[in-house]
């Protein structure tokens, strides 16, 4: 990592009091798939959405007829991260054609995906990398899968599911958070971000077959994030360039949209120091041209998909504009 930022509390240190908050959320919890990102409510809306979206539509698609091509030639991280979002891209597919030729087949990608990802020795494909970074993508895309095809799985699938979250990831995160030898649940950088990301995704997807650890686990992410989101303090910079920008944000939000969408809040989260000021930092740090000052080992691309987020989520449309007045500008230059 381009930044070492850890910081050395020990775990239940923090006097946030979220342990208590947590429990009585998790007391009044009613599963009823799906209820990760969205409800049951939510989904022909979405729906409507997004047939009539041409661009997602084709991205969908194309996800879709990639299921079966040939990754040996990519780096490990590239095919973990290749393979995940396929299978959130073909879950995410299902539900929007559901009942039709290209719902069922999108389905059927999705089943054998789960059957792959479940039926593996090991979600770390690089072992040396202590935290969850690798395990992260695979956890919450199969996470997500599960809840969104939640009824649309037989039985057995969905209980080997389950086994598959607890082995991978709910059993070796206790684990990690017991370790007071581990730094990275004590970082404020990308890395705690991912890792806590797909732990609390992991054990929410799973709450109601695994209560009593999920709930742990949860106070446990949360406890942690909320050392690293005060890296966002005081007015929305990241210490790490605006690549590693890019992945923590993806993850941070998915952490608080989850959270939010299954007990109705954050838990504070959302409410950290510089975190709805975030978008910002692109703002500063992207040239006319739109490429990113490359300092912390950044690359000069990006993702700019968590500004749609940040500009929903906090009401900030000038966030959403951002990546769009930067390819405005690139234009002109371009014609000038």
């Amino acid at each position: 990592m381009p930044f070492d930022n850890a910081q050395f509390f020990r775990s239940g240190e923090s006097n946030c009091g979220c342990d208590t908050f947590v429990e009585t959320a998790v007391a009044t919890f009613k599963a009823a798939h799906p209820y990760l990102l969205f409800r049951d409510a939510q989904i022909g809306r979405i729906r409507k959405f997004a047939l009539t979206n041409q661009k997602l539509r084709k991205q969908l698609k194309t996800s879709l007829a990639e299921a079966g091509h040939d990754t040996s030639r990519q780096d490990a991280r590239t095919i973990v991260k290749r393979q995940a979002r396929r299978l959130i891209n073909t879950s995410f597919m299902t539900l929007i054609y559901d009942g039709s030729s290209a719902g069922n087949e999108a389905l059927q990608a999705s089943r054998d995906a789960l059957a792959r990802f479940t039926s593996a020795a090991s979600w770390r494909r690089r072992p040396v990398i202590k935290s969850f970074l690798d395990c992260a993508e695979i956890a919450v895309a199969v996470s997500l899968a599960y809840d969104w095809l939640y009824n649309k799985l037989p039985d057995q699938e969905r209980q080997m599911v389950e086994e598959a979250l607890f082995r991978h990831v709910l059993e070796p995160a206790l684990a990690a958070y017991q370790d007071q030898s581990l730094l990275w649940p004590k970082r404020r950088d990308n890395c705690a971000v991912v890792s806590n990301s797909g732990i609390l995704v992991a054990s929410l997807a799973v709450l109601e077959r695994y209560r009593d650890l999920s709930t742990k686990l949860i106070e446990k992410s949360i406890e942690s994030s909320r050392n690293s989101f005060k890296a966002f303090a005081p007015d929305g910079a990241w210490p790490e360039g605006l690549s590693y920008w890019s992945l923590a944000m993806r993850f941070a939000a998915l952490m608080v949209a989850a959270l939010e969408s299954t007990f109705g809040e954050s838990f504070g989260l959302a409410e950290q120091r510089g975190f709805a000021q975030t978008g910002d930092f692109v703002l500063h740090t992207v040239g006319p041209f739109g490429t990113a000052f490359n300092f912390g080992d950044s690359d000069k691309r990006f993702d700019v998909a968590p500004l749609a987020w940040l500009a929903h989520r906090f009401k900030r449309p000038t966030d959403r504009t951002r990546p769009i007045c930067s390819r405005v500008l690139r234009n002109c230059r371009g014609s000038a």
